[in-house]
């Protein structure tokens, strides 16, 4: 996924951008964090008439109305937005099942995505096209870890299903529309 990257993670810094504060996030964005994501992890790529700059002026509010904070890192070569890493112990959102987003394998009968403890971020490249559109390409990665066992140290990676990776994208042709 990011250019350069050798090992297992690619990590990511940010700082905040002062337009972050609309939408609905979960929680405030700390001065500065970093986000890790497998290096190998499966985007979802969605393309634009957009220029790159219309799309990062817009994804604060897509990221902060899917309830989740957003900056750009600044240790990418790319242009990359990222979200903190969230941590969700019950549904993501109320009334879902968390296997509709995140895909961590199967438990004992069930998706582990509605059992354990989910760590996971939602990262967005965006690659500038000829056209002078963009193509984005949209990645929710993370880990799973059971519940039950108060210091289990044994995690399971978690990949996305396309669902939160597509309303990424339908939420930013809507506010590009209008």
């Amino acid at each position: 996924m990011a250019s350069g990257v050798r090992g297992a993670l690619a990590v990511l810094l940010a700082l905040p951008m002062l337009s972050c504060a609309g939408g609905g996030g979960r929680s405030p964005i700390p001065d500065d964090w970093s986000v890790r994501y497998r290096a190998d992890a499966r985007g979802y790529r969605f393309a634009f008439d957009a220029p790159p700059d219309r799309i990062v002026e817009i994804l604060p509010d897509v990221y902060g109305y899917l309830g989740f904070p957003g900056a750009l890192a600044t240790n990418s070569e790319d242009l990359v937005f990222i979200s903190p890493t969230a941590t969700a112990e019950g549904p993501i959102y109320e009334g879902e099942r968390n296997s509709s987003y995140l895909d961590c394998g199967t438990g004992t009968a069930r998706p582990r995505a509605d059992t354990d403890v989910l760590r996971f971020a939602v990262v967005t490249r965006i690659v500038p096209l000829e056209s002078g559109g963009s193509e984005i390409e949209v990645i929710v990665d993370g880990q799973a870890r059971a519940k039950q066992r108060a210091n289990n140290r044994n995690s399971i990676p978690c990949r996305g299903t396309g669902r939160l990776e597509g309303q990424v994208a339908a939420l930013l042709r809507s506010k590009l529309a209008s």
